[in-house]
């Protein structure tokens, strides 16, 4: 889903200058990174994230349809799955997870019975709280870039989020 045509009040500048803003704007229309249809009477349906959606070895699968299936065990509090790249496989997962318990075998058990051995996750960390804005929306960008390199933290706009201690647990995790 694009938008074609300049709004009051767009945005002229972003952090991290064109590298960020490359992600946001082709040439004139500005992404929204999600997936949309156009039903017969010309009505627009979000129909999810482009962002989200993980493709492994052609299967795809939306990180919200991993995330619920995970929160079906009742020991784990929120969690949030995140694609990185795969040479082999295309894409691949990691799952961040809250929880006083470890849980890794059972989470692996779960996506293996709920969607196959391809889709088992790369990784699994288990973490005190996720990332958050005042919203209450769980930061994914932010965990994916400090998956892909926790130094890169610097340049991140984080006025939005609720606590900022939880970086320093990840960065610790990560590492």
């Amino acid at each position: 889903l694009e938008i074609k045509l300049p709004w009051p009040g767009q945005m002229i500048n972003i952090l991290n200058g064109v590298r960020e803003w490359n992600k946001y704007w082709n040439k004139k229309n500005f992404r929204l990174f999600d997936i949309a249809k156009i039903d017969k009477n010309n009505n627009i349906n979000v129909t999810g994230r482009s962002d989200d959606v993980i493709n492994i070895r052609g299967h795809r699968i939306g990180s919200e349809e991993i995330e619920s299936t995970l929160l079906k065990l009742k020991e784990i509090k929120e969690t949030s799955a995140i694609s990185i790249d795969d040479n082999f496989e295309g894409s691949g997962f990691i799952i961040f997870y809250v929880s006083k318990l470890k849980l890794e075998k059972k989470i692996n058990r779960m996506i293996e019975d709920n969607y196959g051995s391809f889709a088992l996750p790369k990784k699994i960390f288990k973490i005190t709280e996720l990332p958050k804005t005042k919203s209450g929306k769980i930061l994914r960008r932010l965990l994916r870039t400090i998956y892909d390199d926790p130094k890169s933290i610097n340049s991140i706009d984080l006025s939005t989020m609720i606590n900022k201690k939880v970086i320093y647990e990840l960065k610790k995790i990560l590492k």
